[in-house]
């Protein structure tokens, strides 16, 4: 720069600088991002209920034929994608592509690593198919998660809790799923090849007992819990 101020030229272009100069010849440099490199990266994000297969009343669940076998599906509006169980994909004999470096968000913050993504998957629900794309995670409960994205393809829906009924339009057919009742007990790829052990009812059985509900306080037992404080401790006084 001190050079060319020393002869005079302009900082611009090689002519001579004088009072009222514009430059003949202008070349611009274009800065650019390489992180805006092709599409923007969306990381799926996965809610908490459906990482600690929560149900409840206010819960949508059904089965769904998906593969080779019948799933447990958790319709979800805070999961963004939809989510299938890795261990169910395999019991299902589903074909998933690995993709390195694929992440999932979890409602704490952190993040896990995806299995692979299955696309094009065909999902029976109630007699109506649809084609699906699943992201595989290890997931334990639920087999399926239908999220926001896929949720929002199928048009307006009509949710209702009470009766646990749902209702869409596919190229103006109405579609209606009903949706079942929370399970005390979820199974991972409910296919007949992943049933209980036949002899398990009769485990629990033998332990009935103990699973029954309270109707009181506890029965007198020979030793009751104590806390044993050392001689002379003064009583703790709490605000």
């Amino acid at each position: 720069m001190a050079e060319r101020r020393a002869k005079g030229l302009c900082f611009n272009c090689d002519e001579m600088f004088s009072a009222g100069h514009k430059c003949s010849k202008l070349f611009c440099i274009m800065l650019t991002d390489d992180d805006e490199e092709g599409a923007e990266v969306i990381i799926p994000e996965i809610s908490l209920n459906a990482i600690t297969c929560t149900t409840s009343d206010k819960t949508f669940q059904l089965r769904a034929v998906v593969g080779n076998g019948v799933a447990w599906v958790l319709l979800d509006s805070r999961s963004t994608h939809n989510f299938i169980a890795a261990k169910a994909a395999e019991d299902l004999q589903i074909q998933v592509r690995h993709q390195p470096g694929l992440h999932i968000a979890l409602p704490d913050g952190g993040k896990m690593v995806s299995n692979g993504v299955s696309r094009n998957l065909h999902m029976m629900v109630q007699g109506n198919d649809f084609l699906v794309d699943f992201f595989a995670i290890p997931l334990e409960g639920f087999d399926v998660v239908l999220g926001i994205d896929w949720l929002k393809s199928l048009g307006p829906i009509l949710w209702d809790f009470i009766v646990r009924e749902m209702d869409f339009k596919v190229n103006n057919k109405l579609i209606k799923w009903h949706g079942e009742s929370p399970k005390p007990v979820v199974l991972t790829a409910l296919g007949a090849s992943r049933d209980l052990a036949p002899d398990f009812g009769d485990l629990l059985g033998s332990f009935a007992d103990i699973f029954e509900k309270s109707q009181g306080i506890p029965p007198s037992r020979p030793c009751d819990h104590q806390i044993r404080l050392h001689n002379g401790t003064e009583p703790i006084y709490l605000l």
